[in-house]
């Protein structure tokens, strides 16, 4: 027989209650996830029965007559079994992959807090103040802190056209905002599904209940801690609780011996809508489009895996000064060609040279995505120089490009059809990476060079000197 329970955030602190609407099944792998897995739960729960399907709820008020119909508490229940209400724009299989929990312990759906942070590693100690706002309703969290002589850091972690991070670095007229959408954006308290209950202790007056997590075999893997927006990467962690919900102290120990200790005080139960508001920097810095100045031909470039598909679109590509500096530089290109089995493709196309923010991309269920949103081609320079746009509409000695699917006019078509962007596009050669290093790099390393290995790097795709691929 199915059983289905409902341990919502102050029914589990009475037992748990049966529901009429199941959801969704639950994978065994979840079973930690289950609330009634705690004590201050009354139910059993076994491992055949958690391949059954569950209603999860975040309080008392989402039990109702078991309709589930109020958004509310749907949200709350798709978030507190492991999933997450999609955007409507967003990819219906993508959903799973981005999903935002609500950990196995009883912790307070939104509060915000004063955080004091320090840092330390073989013996050195860097402090640091700031704010932490975390609201697992909506998936949406904050950090905010000055770092001394670092000048101000505000990170904001939220799913907003298309991206998941927005770090804005400084104040002001000079601040920078650096858009992110590479991480599935997780809940920082995640990994606390993975934890046991480890005692209790006071901390600054205030009794909480300890958490502990370790990586299993030394990996992050192995508890998903790598990664999370906003929160250092961790082997080890600990958490304190208090009877509120809210954490007093937080410590992550990560494999190289760092250790970053995070103090919460000035606990405030709710939060404000205001408090997930965008930095002007990086309401700009997604505004931002350059001014047109005609439709360009251009020549880029992309270092990839031998037998990639030849498709320019949803990829990132460089011009060659840009991708001179990728491939002899101590990028991640350069190592992938520095093993062997790789290939870099020179690329025609024409553009509107009405450059957007540049958008990284990645491979991701079986297909090319870009992060954030738009038609534009998306420009970076190599060294931006401190210009808080990126060098997106400067001259520059190096850019790198996005080219988004969105953006590709229908073959024959003119740029502007439609709202599109680039077209014509033509693969006119492909050659081994490894070979092209040998030609370039060593003419590159040399001061003053770089004119002569630039000249080198455009000679050998026609020159012959490297293998070609079909």
């Amino acid at each position: 027989s199915r059983r289905f329970f409902c341990c919502g955030r102050r029914s589990a602190r009475r037992g748990c209650s049966r529901a009429t609407r199941p959801m969704a099944a639950m994978p065994a792998r979840k079973l930690k996830l289950l609330l009634c897995a705690l004590s201050a739960c009354s139910c059993s729960c076994t491992v055949e029965e958690a391949e059954s399907p569950l209603v999860w709820a975040g309080d008392d008020a989402c039990l109702g007559d078991g309709s589930g119909e109020d958004g509310a508490c749907a949200l709350s229940a798709m978030q507190l079994r492991g999933r997450r209400v999609p955007l409507a724009d967003e990819p219906q299989d993508d959903v799973e992959a981005s999903a935002v929990m609500v950990p196995a312990v009883p912790m307070a759906r939104r509060w915000s807090a004063k955080v004091s942070i320090t840092a330390q590693f073989e013996g050195v100690k860097q402090p640091s103040t700031g704010d932490f706002v975390y609201d697992s309703d909506t998936g949406m969290y904050r950090f905010s802190h000055e770092l001394p002589g670092s000048g101000k850091s505000d990170t904001l972690c939220a799913n907003i056209g298309g991206y998941h991070s927005f770090v804005t670095l400084g104040d002001g007229a000079t601040a920078t905002c650096i858009p992110s959408g590479f991480l599935t954006l997780s809940n920082p308290f995640d990994w606390l599904s993975n934890a046991s209950s480890s005692g209790s202790t006071t901390i600054n007056g205030t009794e909480c209940d300890l958490w502990s997590v370790e990586a299993q075999d030394g990996g992050f893997d192995s508890t998903g801690v790598s990664g999370f927006c906003g929160l250092p990467d961790f082997e080890r962690a600990t958490v304190c609780i208090a009877h509120d919900g809210v954490p007093r102290r937080a410590v992550f120990k990560d494999a190289y011996g760092m250790q970053t200790e995070w103090l919460f005080h000035d606990v405030v139960a709710e939060r404000a809508v205001s408090d997930f508001a965008l930095t002007p920097a990086c309401v700009d810095k997604l505004a931002l489009q350059c001014p047109f100045e005609g439709i360009v031909s251009m020549d880029l470039y992309r270092v990839h895996g031998a037998g990639a598909p030849h498709d320019p679109s949803n990829r990132n590509a460089a011009d060659a000064p840009a991708a001179l500096e990728l491939l002899c530089g101590d990028s991640g290109a350069a190592l992938q060609a520095a093993d062997g089995g790789s290939e870099i493709t020179h690329w025609s196309l024409r553009a509107n040279s009405s450059w957007g923010i540049y958008r990284k991309c990645y491979y991701k269920g079986g297909r090319n995505l870009c992060e954030g949103f738009g038609r534009s081609l998306g420009r970076q320079a190599v060294d931006d120089a401190g210009d808080p746009t990126g060098g997106q509409c400067s001259e520059n000695n190096g850019s790198w490009y996005t080219v988004p699917r969105e953006g590709e006019c229908d073959e024959g078509a003119a740029i502007g059809t439609d709202g599109c962007t680039w077209g014509d596009a033509q693969r006119l050669q492909t050659i081994d990476a490894v070979c092209l290093r040998s030609h370039v790099c060593g003419i590159f390393g040399v001061s003053g060079q770089k004119a002569e290995a630039l000249a080198a790097f455009r000679r050998a795709f026609t020159s012959g000197e490297c293998p070609a691929s079909s």
